[in-house]
């Protein structure tokens, strides 16, 4: 499993500690735009766009975001509504589509 947000802490923390990790943090998919910006999302919801295009319920996701399956639910409306597609496999198959699935 992929922990990008607790690997983006674990960077900010070692920088601000002035310490220099083994491994660089791996270069996004699509650097010039990232998936935010081609979906119109929040960063919050293309965390939960790649999570749930990974095949994750509402609870794996929010375990694995820290937040409450009820907000998770939310998010994933608001993905739906901003894609303006019906189901979660199809805004999968968008995120698979733009490779943000990582």
């Amino acid at each position: 499993m992929r922990a990008q947000p607790l690997l983006r802490e674990v960077a900010q923390l070692a920088s601000r500690a002035r310490l220099e990790l083994a491994r660089p943090e791996p270069e996004p998919s699509h650097p010039e735009q990232p998936m935010e910006d081609l979906l119109g999302l929040t960063p919050r919801e293309a965390e939960v766009l790649t999570l749930l295009a990974r095949g994750h319920t509402n609870r794996e996701i929010a375990d694995a975001l820290v937040i409450s399956v009820k907000t998770t639910g939310h998010h994933v409306s608001h993905i739906l509504h901003k894609l303006d597609v019906p189901t979660r496999a199809d805004a999968a198959a968008i995120a698979h589509r733009i490779g943000a699935t990582g």
